[in-house]
């Protein structure tokens, strides 16, 4: 598949939408329904991934005993550690979960993010993924800001291509604006197509060893002897 690269961006503009406060509104309510699959995750070290420096940072139901916390600047990350969408100066294999909230949309090399984030989850580990609904009435709010949305299906083939496992594809979000009561269990636009944005959860495949087959006697060589 051809790489996605954004060729306009106005960071700036993307800050703006994601401080904004109906956006940062739509943020934290998005975090409150992940809530449960990121309290699923368990593991030493975890990986908070944020649209912007003034998004909401408290990351309800986390439980990772370390977790660091990326925030997009113009020339990729900024935050715990400073790098590149291509290039996260994390060892592989070392994370239980990735929480990456709208940086798919803002990101210059959005296949070779996916990559990263598939290369420092651990075995079993877990990448949660929010990004925009681009059916969504909410989309006149970012439309036009230097995004790049894809639809959810389109993010869960590329996921799929670095080796996750997509398990849930769900809306959350609301329709337009917040309710006027934010409980999580009272949002119904949780089960709507037009809603806001979409979680993506997808695995780190563990693949375990394939036993070989014993068909006889196994035959064991000697140098200068012959088989035996």
């Amino acid at each position: 598949m051809p790489e996605l690269r954004l060729t306009r961006q106005s960071q700036g503009g993307t800050d703006r939408l994601f401080a904004s406060a109906p956006i940062a509104a739509l943020l934290a309510h998005e975090q409150m329904q992940a809530a449960p699959e990121i309290g699923r995750a368990f593991g030493h070290g975890g990986l908070f991934m944020r649209p912007c420096a003034d998004s909401p940072a408290l990351l309800p139901g986390a439980m990772m005993q370390v977790m660091m916390q990326l925030y997009r600047c113009p020339d990729g990350f900024a935050g715990d550690l400073r790098c590149a969408d291509d290039a996260l100066p994390i060892v592989s294999a070392s994370l239980a979960l990735v929480y990456a909230q709208h940086v798919l949309e803002s990101s210059l090399a959005a296949t070779q993010l996916l990559g990263e984030v598939a290369r420092v989850l651990a075995p079993e580990g877990v990448a949660i993924f929010i990004v925009f609904n681009p059916i969504s009435p909410v989309r006149l709010r970012w439309y036009n800001r230097g995004l790049n949305v894809m639809a959810p299906a389109q993010v869960a083939r590329l996921l799929a291509e670095h080796g996750l496992e997509v398990r849930t594809i769900r809306p959350l979000g609301w329709c337009w604006r917040a309710p006027a009561a934010c409980a999580v269990d009272a949002d119904a636009v949780r089960a709507s197509r037009l809603a806001s944005s979409y979680l993506l959860l997808a695995r780190q495949r563990l693949h375990g060893m394939t036993p070989l087959r014993v068909t006889g006697t196994r035959v064991a060589w000697s140098n200068g002897v012959g088989a035996r």
